[in-house]
């Protein structure tokens, strides 16, 4: 018997191996100068980024929101949140969470607090109108900014969008409303009420009635036996109940003591910002915020007419830098008639 070839035919040979697969790297990816708006929209959501522009834009919609009565207190409603988001969108392709937009209005409004305070502590020196500041030198400023942390921010550049931020936040500090540990409504003797003292020592009195039922009258027949445990309980609680009721009083006396000295407080910062906005230094800075240079006719005619209270009071009434400087113009015009 002849055995044939294990050999496969050349035409039923199997084919040979793939050779082996290489990965070439990735061309390096080139950075555009702009992303498009809807993936912006997406990258901007994680991680919100705020330049002058932007900060402008959105103070202009918060104002806006102000007006139409959407902060019912210290905030925007949900309303509010949701048309800031939406006109900013429209107008940056940004678009921003509710927390996020809340978050800018947090640090405008502490950054603005701070821009107030340091009007008051700066009233007595130079104004640069070229960067719209205090002007001070290196040790005013450090010390500044030791007692009122964040002042230091405004040594090379004053507050922008301020027309925006007084509608956003100026009647908040006038009206009072703010995180305050106790509300400034809340009066001592609203929180000091007799009724409830009175009410605290009626108990004390009640429960030393009740106890007093509760326990056996003493005979020399049972003095040897052992004292219920009821009666050992009732004096326990007698005891305790007394604790409770004596640091209720002290508490509420303390809340009331708490109460009166935030009163105190917002009594007094009130009237440094009424002194404050009658001042002829916060008008005369006010005259050159809104483009009324040294020199020109409107800064001259600012320095006759804001020697009168009434016209000081008058110029802060306009809510506007373009209907100040438009004031300015008219009241030179009006008394020299060029």
């Amino acid at each position: 018997i002849r055995l044939s070839s294990t050999t496969a035919p050349p035409d039923l040979a199997p084919p040979p191996p793939p050779p082996p697969c290489t990965v070439s790297p990735p061309a390096a990816s080139t950075r555009t100068a702009r992303c498009p708006p809807h993936h912006q929209e997406r990258k901007m959501t994680e991680a919100a980024e705020w330049n002058d522009e932007n900060t402008k834009i959105i103070c202009e919609l918060y104002a806006e929101q102000v007006r139409a009565g959407n902060r019912p207190s210290t905030h925007l409603n949900s309303i509010g949140y949701s048309q800031v988001a939406l006109k900013f969108q429209q107008r940056t392709h940004l678009l921003y969470t509710k927390r996020q937009l809340k978050n800018k209005w947090d640090k405008l409004r502490n950054e603005y607090t701070i821009w107030k305070k340091l009007l008051i502590r700066g009233s007595g020196l130079g104004w640069d109108s070229t960067k719209g500041t205090i002007a001070a030198d290196e040790n005013w400023w450090n010390k500044t900014n030791t007692e009122l942390p964040g002042a230091k921010k405004f040594r090379k550049a004053g507050m922008k969008n301020l027309d925006h931020l007084r509608v956003m936040f100026d009647d908040i500090a006038s009206n009072g409303v703010d995180h305050t540990p106790v509300p400034a409504t809340s009066s001592p003797s609203t929180l000091e009420s007799p009724v409830n003292v009175a009410n605290l020592d009626g108990l004390d009195n009640d429960m030393e009635d009740n106890d007093d039922t509760q326990l056996e009258e003493e005979s020399p027949l049972n003095r040897n036996k052992k004292r219920p445990r009821h009666a050992n309980n009732a004096n326990k609680n007698k005891s305790s109940r007394t604790e409770i009721a004596l640091l209720m009083q002290a508490q509420l006396k303390g809340m009331a003591d708490l109460a009166e000295k935030a009163q105190a407080t917002f009594e007094n910062f009130t009237s440094l910002v009424g002194s404050l906005g009658s001042s002829i230094q916060y008008v005369m800075t006010l005259v050159q915020e809104c483009g009324a240079r040294s020199g020109s006719d409107e800064h001259f005619i600012a320095t006759e007419l804001f020697v009168s209270r009434e016209q000081r009071e008058m110029f802060l009434t306009l809510s506007t830098a373009e209907e100040r400087l438009e004031w300015l113009r008219r009241k030179y015009k009006a008394k020299y008639g060029a």
